[in-house]
């Protein structure tokens, strides 16, 4: 019976997926594309910009790429991640989904690189952004999206902490990590 039932949803799926996109968007070969973006990340610690670029590949409905950006909420620093989108609909205005995730990079300011060992020094962690969007063509393969979503990073911050007593050694260290969660809105141009 399992097996029965399986096929039968294979049998349903299949030429239900194919069916969403036309013959010409399923041969179409794949082209580079760039998305450049600023936004407005907003969350419990305040509200702070965020720029991105991507440059990937679009085939059809889907483009993926590599990006990076520059996040100045809670901490400074620099997403670096893998970006993935699907577009629905065959018209050239239509909505999509995104999902970005990677590595942030902190971008320590110039009195924690002057001071290492003495001031807390941050530590890398894990990004990730999703949401969606809707795309407005223009000509020649340009486009205006617009998006909304929720953005995630970690970062770990390194502290030194000196003992107090009759003989001061070297000071020891005391991690604390940050998680940063916040709504996303984003205005980008694709080429």
């Amino acid at each position: 019976m399992k097996i029965l039932f399986s096929q039968l949803l294979a049998v349903l799926l299949v030429p239900a997926l194919y069916g969403q996109t036309t013959m010409e968007q399923r041969t179409k070969k794949p082209t580079f594309s760039s998305i450049n973006q600023v936004g407005v990340l907003t969350g419990a610690a305040g509200e702070a910009a965020t720029v991105q670029s991507i440059n990937g590949v679009r085939i059809a409905q889907w483009f993926t790429g590599i990006g990076a950006g520059i996040h100045y909420y809670g901490m400074r620093s620099i997403p670096v991640f893998a970006d993935i989108r699907k577009s629905f609909g065959n018209k050239p205005n239509s909505p999509f989904v995104y999902a970005d995730f990677g590595v942030n990079i902190p971008w320590e300011n110039p009195t924690q690189l002057q001071g290492k060992g003495y001031e807390p020094s941050e530590k890398k962690g894990g990004f990730y952004d999703a949401g969606i969007g809707y795309s407005l063509a223009g000509k020649k393969n340009r486009a205006v999206l617009f998006s909304a979503g929720y953005s995630y990073k970690k970062m770990s911050n390194q502290s030194p902490v000196y003992s107090i007593g009759p003989w001061p050694g070297p000071p020891n260290y005391e991690t604390f990590t940050n998680h940063f969660r916040t709504i996303v809105i984003k205005l980008g141009i694709q080429l």
